[in-house]
């Protein structure tokens, strides 16, 4: 295995980690604007809502760079 190779091949572990990791912490932040909307009234209401919205979309994210490292690994060659 030549230096490329094993850099393409620690970026793929790594990214891997880094998904499995933003998948508990998005379900660890929706569990906590869950808990804020059901038991903080009106006023949790409107504060569970960027703990929504900010998991969701680090998540997605997450998700989009793994999407773009597969993109650009299959359009180059070494």
């Amino acid at each position: 295995m030549d230096v490329f190779q094993q850099l393409i091949s620690m970026s793929n572990d790594f990214l891997h980690q880094l998904q499995l990791l933003a998948g508990a912490v998005c379900a660890l932040c929706l569990g906590v604007g869950g808990f804020k909307f059901m038991t903080g009234g009106p006023e949790g209401q409107r504060n569970s809502k960027p703990w929504f919205i900010g998991s969701v979309v680090g998540f997605l994210v997450v998700l989009g760079a793994g999407a773009f490292s597969a993109y650009i690994r299959s359009k180059s060659q070494f």
